[in-house]
């Protein structure tokens, strides 16, 4: 048996992707920060101003918290982004905006 136990505490994702083309961490930041600020993904993608963190993220309704300070570029292609979230919380927003798009279809 497996349980999941909500538990205060934030969670983060250390992601390496190697891209087709060559990127900068500028240009990577300066994309996610405009993601963040678009109508369709503002309130779901934050973007960390000041260093954060795990404790920094609890409560936040942000599925991704992204963290440009940490933000790395090897040879080119290889991309290195760290993002926050709070695992329970997020999700739970999530699910609301679903149910949210649910209603207003009908």
């Amino acid at each position: 048996m497996a349980l999941r136990v909500p538990v205060p505490c934030g969670s983060v994702v250390d992601l390496a992707t190697r891209m087709k083309k060559n990127v900068t961490a500028d240009e990577v930041n300066a994309a996610l920060k405009a993601a963040s600020e678009s109508a369709r993904l503002r309130g779901i993608i934050g973007y960390a101003i000041d260093p954060l963190v795990s404790s920094d993220v609890v409560g936040t309704s942000f599925s991704s918290y992204f963290d440009p300070d940490c933000t790395m570029v090897v040879d080119g292609n290889m991309l290195k982004t760290i993002s926050w979230y709070d695992n329970e919380y997020g999700y739970s927003n999530r699910v609301c905006d679903l149910l949210q798009m649910m209603e207003d279809v009908g």
